[in-house]
């Protein structure tokens, strides 16, 4: 799947490998320090050198030895780096573009709990606050149980039972992840469940229609070309709505679209509210989750924010940003 970088979160041989402060940078070293120290791997997808929330994350809490203290008792620390000014060799560069499609990364940064298989059983997209994190860092371990739990009953259990248990793990389980790290467990259950008990079918079905909207708007919106401007984002947009049958989830997509134009025109006040309006439409949807984090890190990081923006815009237009009145 093609990555997106959303503008919002752009606002972008030793063994082991390290990055910094104790944080490993090679999958293969983590899960073999994982599976050795019988711990799970945390998977921090960054762009170091241009992404604001990245590096507020990482200043605030990834480098924090009350957050890295008690995370290195359950886990080993892995920063996956994506830079657009360091040097980075081109063996790096190739392995961390194909964990970011395995992982189907589409904003940083993205942090990934996972097992010492580098199976994930949580994650977050976007800048969180300590607080936030540790709260994400606890409730993926939690999960982490309950699914051990619901494959360990699987493995024992036949029939209505064992249809049950896999279809908690299925409900238990990250549902990014579920086809690409819990493609066996699917498929048991799609085997077993012929009159889909589980609605796994039914599941499969929405999932289907929502990816075949998604990419139709993708492809409107790509269709604009890089240099399109807010009005021409705006029509495409509200051409779009107007497909019949779009489902709230591509609806959120929409309105997150017109945020990001509204944030290339530092306009944060009116992308917010577009933002608050999207998140309504489906509130437990995945995208409401990264949008409420990126509200947050945007409300807190006004000043910061339109500072970037009024940086970037002037660069492109050849001029010192103080110019820029």
């Amino acid at each position: 799947m093609k990555s997106f970088l959303p503008f919002a979160v752009a606002v972008a041989c030793i063994a082991p490998a390290f990055a910094a402060d104790g944080w490993l940078s090679d999958l293969d070293e983590a899960k073999k320090a994982a599976a050795e120290q019988n711990k799970n791997i945390l998977i921090e997808f960054t762009g170091s050198d241009w992404c604001p929330p990245c590096m507020a994350l990482k200043k605030n809490v990834m480098s924090k030895e009350e957050f890295t203290g008690p995370a290195s008792e359950q886990f080993v620390l892995l920063e996956l780096d994506y830079p657009r000014q360091k040097e980075q060799s081109a063996e790096v560069k190739a392995k961390n573009q194909a964990l970011a499609q395995k992982y189907g990364i589409e904003g940083f940064p993205t942090v990934v709990f996972a097992d010492a298989k580098g199976v994930p059983f949580g994650s977050f997209v976007g800048g969180r606050d300590m607080n936030s994190v540790k709260k994400a860092m606890s409730d993926a371990l939690k999960a982490k149980v309950d699914i051990d739990k619901a494959m360990a009953e699987a493995g024992k259990s036949e029939g209505e039972a064992k249809i049950k248990a896999l279809g908690q793990v299925l409900k238990l389980a990250p549902k990014e992840y579920a086809d690409t790290f819990y493609g066996d467990v699917k498929k048991e259950l799609l085997e077993l469940d012929k009159d889909d008990v589980s609605g796994l079918r039914a599941a499969d079905a929405l999932a289907k229609k929502l990816q075949e909207q998604e990419v139709a708007l993708m492809n409107a919106m790509n269709g604009l070309g890089r240099d399109a401007s807010p009005a021409e984002i705006t029509k495409a947009l509200d051409k779009f709505a107007e497909t019949e049958g779009l489902l709230p989830e591509t609806k959120q997509k929409i309105g997150y679209y017109r945020f990001q134009s509204l944030m290339g025109e530092g306009k944060l006040d009116e992308a917010i509210a577009v933002m608050d309006e999207a998140i309504k439409l489906s509130p437990e949807s995945e995208p409401a989750q990264m949008m409420s984090s990126m509200k947050d890190f945007i409300s807190k990081n006004k000043e910061q924010i339109l500072k970037k923006i009024q940086e970037d815009k002037a660069a492109r237009q050849g001029q010192p940003a103080e110019d820029k009145k």
